[in-house]
């Protein structure tokens, strides 16, 4: 989690104070770990409160875009894909066992994906309950 100092004008509704706020008296007028508000920040303002640190809301993060590790895959079956292809369009040989390493993890993580939608949606708790929408498949679970 990356802290920073920034001023009130700054502050967004991802925003998450980092630290306890304290007047003169010591006393707290914004306690750590609270989500950045229109109130938050009027409270601030009446206490000429011009800078703070913060994060971002853990929430805020899963927003960001990043490069996962499936995006990485994804990106490098499409690469051979159209390595195979292009091959194929020239009239060169095809790697068989490369097009069928890519079809095999390719049919891999639809049944993932599947699994993981239906999950979700809570109908069906295990890979064996999804048989009878795979039956048709030409792979083995």
């Amino acid at each position: 989690m990356k802290v920073s100092l920034v001023s009130i004008s700054q502050c967004t509704s991802d925003m998450v104070v980092a630290s306890d706020i304290i007047d003169e008296s010591d006393n707290i007028i914004v306690k750590a770990d609270t989500p950045i508000s229109f109130e938050i920040l009027q409270k601030l303002h009446k206490f000429n409160i011009e800078e703070l640190y913060t994060y971002k809301s853990f929430l805020s993060l899963l927003d960001e875009p990043k490069i996962s590790e499936k995006q990485k895959d994804y990106d490098d079956m499409k690469r051979s894909l159209k390595s195979i292809f292009n091959d194929i369009a020239l009239g060169k040989r095809i790697r068989f066992t490369e097009l069928e390493s890519l079809t095999d993890g390719i049919l891999s993580d639809i049944i993932s994906n599947l699994y993981l939608i239906f999950s979700l949606q809570g109908h069906y708790g295990t890979k064996a309950n999804l048989l009878p929408f795979l039956s048709d498949l030409p792979c083995t679970l």
